[in-house]
């Protein structure tokens, strides 16, 4: 090797290191400043949100629902400074909007149960817990990408209680928004088949399979759906019978594909679903409610 060669290697070496990859900054920890504006960035959208929810209210059906389109506006862009950014592309698309879903059924669950199945006299409560929800839903985005164990398992705990909220009072305000027949199930699949989405994205699931198990499961609650018409099952019963039917669906599903699908894990499925069937009955007889 030359002399010339030789005086190349240590500028080589060199230019090699001075191209290490840089630490990504999701990896980092935050700093003092951001830790403090947190609560801030999320109370602000949910804040908004809920006082178009509110306005809304104050209108009749058709015009309260043109008006609660801005109120699912602010609740999408809360969330949409919490994910990190995509590629381009179709999949990296439809996989960063799947994170639109709760915040979207957080206010129109609202917007169906406050208008349809609470009395006046609780709507500023139940402002309250739309709000509430839409803060959880915030925080637990927030907290994607984090590795601490505690922060993973609670996160999930917080996502799993506030899509099974959501989607109670979103079919609960179904059942009294006295809609029936294919109307009541083709708007009971819609929202099942946006939950299954919701659910199955944590599963870590491909963009294919997540669709199918989530369609399936909306087209299963949509039959559901008519077979409760001929019940009579008042909004919060009929809600609830929905609510059970999609915990059993996706939750089965989401324990097979996380690998926690076990015999105590199906003895609790079976336990809630007799549990389910039980007080159903016991409602009926006592003329439903």
């Amino acid at each position: 090797m030359g002399p010339g060669v030789e005086a190349n290697v240590p500028r080589m070496t060199m230019g090699r290191a001075q191209r290490r990859p840089e630490v990504p900054e999701r990896g980092r920890a935050p700093s003092l400043a951001h830790r403090l504006l947190l609560p801030v960035r999320l109370l602000l959208p949910a804040a908004l949100a809920v006082g178009g929810l509110w306005l809304s209210l104050g209108h009749g059906s058709v015009l309260g629902w043109l008006l609660i389109l801005p109120a699912v506006g602010v609740a999408v862009v809360g969330v949409e400074g919490l994910v990190p950014e995509r590629a381009g592309g179709l999949r990296p698309l439809l996989g960063h909007a799947a994170a639109w879903i709760l915040p979207t059924l957080t206010v129109v669950a609202g917007g169906l149960f406050l208008r349809y199945s609470l009395p006046p006299v609780w709507r500023s409560v139940g402002l309250g817990v739309t709000g509430g929800l839409l803060f959880l839903g915030y925080l637990v985005e927030s907290l994607h990408g984090t590795r601490r164990h505690w922060a993973l398992l609670s996160s999930r705990l917080v996502l799993q209680v506030t899509t099974y909220t959501v989607a109670f009072a979103a079919f609960a305000g179904l059942y009294d928004a006295e809609l029936r027949g294919l109307q009541r199930a083709g708007a009971v699949a819609l929202l099942a088949v946006l939950l299954g989405l919701e659910g199955f994205r944590q599963t870590g699931l491909g963009l294919g399979p997540t669709w199918a198990h989530a369609g399936v499961g909306g087209l299963v609650l949509g039959e559901l759906s008519l077979g409760l018409d001929y019940l009579p099952l008042g909004g919060w019963l009929g809600g609830a019978t929905l609510l059970l039917g999609l915990h059993l669906l996706t939750g089965i599903s989401q324990s097979h594909f996380l690998n926690r699908l076990h015999r105590a894990t199906l003895i609790e499925f079976s336990a809630v679903a007799g549990a389910g069937v039980l007080i159903l009955l016991v409602a009926l007889r006592g003329g439903g409610f």
